[in-house]
């Protein structure tokens, strides 16, 4: 195939569009409609955010089969046919695993072979199927430590003597529940006592550790529909050596409410949603997101980010269907308001740190508010 010359990119540009964008004269919303047919443009094609937050950017030589350098998350992608790729000459010491809502970076599988060196990477954006996206590439660097015997090397998460990896919602919390012992050994395979944990990740407020014991703790408020799984990860202190770990959140048949219940997982940016899924008699009239000190209303919620700390307050107009007349019933209305911190360090009981989002929320006086009680399915966090 020849090579394109910048005039031939500069025509092919002009017809359709730099790649990524809606631009271009051949585009469908540029077309004259035939008659009797209205073509609606084609609105938020383009992920408005690509990020990376890492998990692990030194490690010793090993083997890694469940290792999670990174996580990558690709935002607002409104055909779903975004997808990361690996680029550059490191490529190929990398791999990228897909999960439901975002993309996994793992390391080689054996990196004794890579000791005492670094591995890069860059990760591009792959947009609508057309090619690389404007948006700017991720890089990611990976430094293999060499082995020494007698410091930390490897860390493991053990669960086999009253610890556990599953947990149902709405389970009472009144003291902190056990979930895993925690082991560190050098590179001989020799045990190592009095490490310094620490736990970092989106849910690692829920977490704390005392005596080398991973710990839910007490007060603690689970909810399936707005967080399935417990993420977190767990390192030592003046080290980069960590490992990935997750609790998963069962469900539990609820008996239905006559108000909308909020939907969302809050910790990966996903969208919040006014739910009526579970009770079909509700109707909503109206949805009003705003977020303190602006005047605009929001036509969508995306704050529970690191880059979006603040105030904001959802408003929902909603009434009941009477199963015997079918009439309108008066409205009701229901007012929240959600307050977010930005990443912070967080003392744990022991005096240890660990490093999460701290979510606040307040249900402040609503004279409009009826006799029935909102079922929000957001957890509060102590």
């Amino acid at each position: 195939m020849e090579e394109l010359t910048p005039f031939d990119v500069a025509a092919l540009q002009y017809l359709y569009g730099t790649p990524g964008t809606n631009g271009g004269i051949a585009r469908p919303s540029g077309t004259v409609p035939p008659p009797g047919q209205n073509i609606q443009p084609v609105v938020n094609q383009r992920p408005t955010a690509f990020t990376i937050s890492d998990s692990a950017t030194i490690v010793r030589p090993g083997v890694y089969s469940d290792l999670v350098l990174a996580t990558i998350h690709i935002s607002d992608d409104g055909l779903g046919l975004a997808f990361p790729v690996l680029v550059g000459n490191g490529s190929h010491s990398f791999r990228l695993e897909q999960k439901h809502d975002h993309w996994q970076l793992k390391p080689p599988l054996h990196l004794n072979r890579h000791a005492g060196e670094q591995l890069e990477v860059t990760i591009r954006l792959m947009a609508n199927g057309s090619g690389p996206d404007i948006t700017p590439d991720l890089n990611f660097t990976l430094t293999v430590q060499r082995s020494v015997a007698g410091a930390p090397h490897d860390i493991r998460i053990e669960t086999n003597d009253g610890g556990r990896t599953h947990i149902n919602e709405n389970t009472p919390l009144p003291s902190r529940l056990k979930i895993a012992d925690l082991r560190v050994e050098d590179s001989l395979d020799r045990p190592l006592q009095n490490m310094h944990f620490v736990i970092r990740g989106d849910d690692a407020a829920l977490f704390e550790i005392v005596d080398d014991i991973l710990y839910l703790r007490a007060g603690v408020k689970l909810d399936y529909e707005t967080n399935p799984s417990l993420d977190i990860v767990v390192g030592i202190r003046e080290t980069e050596l960590a490992i990935n770990f997750n609790v998963s959140v069962g469900d539990v048949r609820e008996q239905k409410a006559d108000t909308p219940i909020l939907t969302g997982i809050q910790k990966v940016g996903v969208q919040l949603a006014a739910s009526t899924s579970h009770n079909g008699n509700i109707v909503i009239e109206n949805i009003e997101w705003t977020r303190q000190g602006a005047d605009d209303v929001l036509s969508d919620i995306e704050i529970f980010r690191a880059d979006a700390p603040g105030t904001y307050q959802v408003k929902v107009t909603y009434w009941v269907k009477n199963i015997i007349f079918n009439v309108k019933q008066p409205s009701r209305t229901w007012t929240k308001t959600f307050m977010i911190a930005p990443l912070e360090d967080t003392a744990t009981a022991d005096g240890r740190v660990a490093q999460g989002h701290a979510f606040d929320l307040e249900e402040p006086h609503n004279p409009e508010q009826n006799d029935e009680a909102f079922s929000s399915s957001l957890p509060d966090i102590a």
